[in-house]
Parts: C-alpha cells; sequence; structure tokens
C-alpha cells in the first residue's frame, strides 16, 4: 500500500499543485529540486513511478555537482532510466554547465592577459577527465562572444580539424578567437601533437582571416599560454 500510495502522489494532488502546473502558473523557482526532477523525468513505466525514479536518483546522487559529469550506463543503472531517459539527464547538466560559463564571460573585455582567460575557464575544466577544445570568440574589440566546446578528445588527446574550429567562428562572426584545451594530467606543457594542432589552426586562420590570439593549456596545476612562450610565432 506505501508503494501505490507513493505513486499516485502526483497524481492525487489538485491540478493546481501539480509539478507540471505549477511551473507553468508560478515559474520553475517555485519548484524545489525533487519537483524539478520530477519533470525533467517526466512519466515512470508500468513497475516504477516518476516519484521512484527520482527518489532513486537523488538517493544515488545526493551530490548533485556528480550529476554533471555522469555516464549515461551509469544512470541507466537506476530502474525505469532508459537510454533515451538518460540522455536527456546528461545533456541538460552539460547544457547548465555551458550556460553558466557563457553568462560569466559575455562581454568581458580580453586585453588581453592569458590569466583573465584562464580565471573564466577553470572552473568549467575543473570536474573534466577527457580533453575538451574550446574556441572563445571574440568580437572587434575583443570583447567575449561565444563559448564553444568544438571537441572532445581522450584523457590524453584533442581530436580537432580546423573546419570544426573555424566554422563556430564564423558562425559567431568572430574578429579573433582564442583557443584552449585541458590537460586531466594535470602537466600543462604542450604535447608535440598540441604543438603540431596549433600549427594546422595557424595556417587556416591566416588564410580565413581570423586571428589566433593564444591556445592556452589548462589543468588543475595552472595553465600555459602558448602566446606567452612564445609558440604562435
Amino acid at each position: 500500500m506505501g508503494k501505490q500510495n507513493e505513486s499516485n502522489r502526483i497524481q492525487s494532488l489538485p491540478e493546481s499543485e501539480r509539478p507540471r502546473e505549477r511551473l507553468i502558473n508560478k515559474g520553475a523557482k517555485s519548484l524545489s529540486i525533487v519537483e524539478l526532477f520530477e519533470i525533467i523525468i517526466s512519466k515512470g513505466n508500468s513497475k516504477r513511478s516518476v516519484v521512484n525514479i527520482t527518489h532513486d536518483i537523488l538517493s544515488e546522487y545526493s551530490d548533485l555537482n556528480e550529476l554533471k559529469n555522469v555516464a549515461v550506463k551509469d544512470l541507466t543503472k537506476i530502474k525505469g532510466i532508459g537510454i533515451a531517459k538518460a540522455c536527456q539527464i546528461v545533456a541538460m547538466f552539460e547544457l547548465t554547465t555551458r550556460l553558466n560559463l557563457i553568462e560569466e564571460s559575455l562581454g568581458t573585455y580580453i586585453d588581453y592577459k592569458a590569466e583573465d582567460l584562464f580565471k573564466l575557464l577553470n572552473s568549467y575544466y575543473s570536474d573534466k577527465s577527457k580533453e575538451h577544445l574550446i574556441v572563445i570568440s571574440l568580437d572587434s574589440r575583443k570583447r567575449v562572444s561565444s563559448i564553444d566546446v568544438v571537441s572532445v578528445g581522450t584523457i590524453n588527446e584533442t581530436i580537432a580539424h580546423p573546419r570544426e574550429v573555424f566554422k563556430t567562428a564564423i558562425d559567431n562572426l568572430a574578429s579573433y578567437i582564442v583557443i584552449a584545451h585541458n590537460h586531466p594530467s594535470g602537466d600543462v606543457q604542450p604535447s608535440s601533437e598540441d604543438l603540431r594542432l596549433t600549427r594546422r589552426l595557424l595556417d587556416a586562420s591566416y588564410t580565413i582571416g581570423i586571428p589566433i590570439i593564444d591556445h592556452l593549456i589548462v589543468s588543475e596545476e595552472g595553465y600555459m599560454s602558448m602566446k606567452d612562450q612564445n609558440l604562435l610565432n
């Protein structure tokens, strides 16, 4: 009986007090974390209700920060979470992380100091276990107009092509760009592959006409600026 009551909790509420209706009428800020998750999960199945599934997720990941890096395969271990729903949850947390980064950064004037960009990017990179290559697009006054992840590599290699980098820059109407990627190992010294990639990007930038101001390598230990090390000449 207890499980049945729990499963029917949302249906038993007056319609105006159900999470979805409250979100529509009062806004998302009026909902608790549990209610927000119940909306994301949307529906259960014949064996597990939305309430049951939400409870299991929040019990397994009581620290919501863990969900920023959770893998689809881990979420599907929770009964009632299939691949499609797990992908939605992973995508939602990744989108939130990127939006927070962009919100903090838009309009920031880059004069240019590598330390400025390190401060912008450090929070994004702090919990990444794979290499992520980011393009920071700047307007004609060298203000940040967009920050985009264009490639996710492996634990020790960034896989990227100039085409992807400059398509992003062109789409953002960038006058300048800064490239950044992380080294999860903690060593910020560029690998031979990092230098080869940088050279290919520089060659493309000369042809396309969008200068690369810097290529930053970031880790928990700090950062390395290829501009400061005269590696962009």
